[in-house]
């Protein structure tokens, strides 16, 4: 079927749309994790990463505006709603954070930024040589969300552990807050 230029417009438009409104999702989760994790093994990594994918998410609203394009409100606030309906998910707890938690907004966390990872690289295929685009670099935005994922996955095995210790029995038990070290 072939396309017009305005319709791949309009399809760039809610491509980069539907990004941003992960976007926002993945920095209310980043922080989120943050705040839950304020001084242990996972601190300074999520204090790197929330500032980076905040930077990340500036960019896009970025290229949106250099596109003429405006961000879908409507997309940014599901995206951050989105980010807060999942903590109501059952996580063992009624109202704690658990290890469970951990691990679960850590795959989240790892998916949204292969997801981000994947846009760069499209943006670079698809748009980076428009000329409101120059400058914006996609190719160095691919390697810093592939720097954030490797970082982000050097912590998976201890969060893994910490969700499911193996009892002397040899089964798995949820590891509650209280009971961790």
């Amino acid at each position: 079927m072939p396309q017009t230029a305005a319709d791949r417009e309009r399809l760039i438009r809610l491509y980069l749309d539907d990004h941003r409104a992960g976007a926002a999702g993945g920095v209310a989760l980043a922080r989120r994790m943050l705040n839950e994790n304020p001084d242990n093994y996972l601190t300074a990594t999520l204090r790197q990463l929330t500032d980076e994918i905040q930077r990340d998410r500036e960019v896009l609203d970025d290229v949106i505006a250099r596109l003429g394009h405006s961000p879908n409100r409507v997309k940014m606030v599901m995206g951050a709603a989105g980010a807060w309906m999942a903590r109501m998910k059952a996580n063992g707890y009624i109202r704690k954070y658990s290890p469970l938690s951990r691990l679960e907004e850590f795959e989240m966390l790892s998916a949204g930024i292969m997801s981000k990872a994947s846009l760069w690289q499209n943006c670079a295929l698809r748009i980076a040589r428009r000329p409101e685009l120059a400058g914006v670099d996609f190719d160095a935005l691919c390697q810093r969300a592939e720097s954030q994922r490797e970082r982000l996955e050097s912590h998976r095995a201890r969060i893994v552990d910490e969700a499911f210790r193996v009892t002397a029995a040899g089964g798995y038990r949820h590891v509650g807050v209280a009971e961790q070290t």
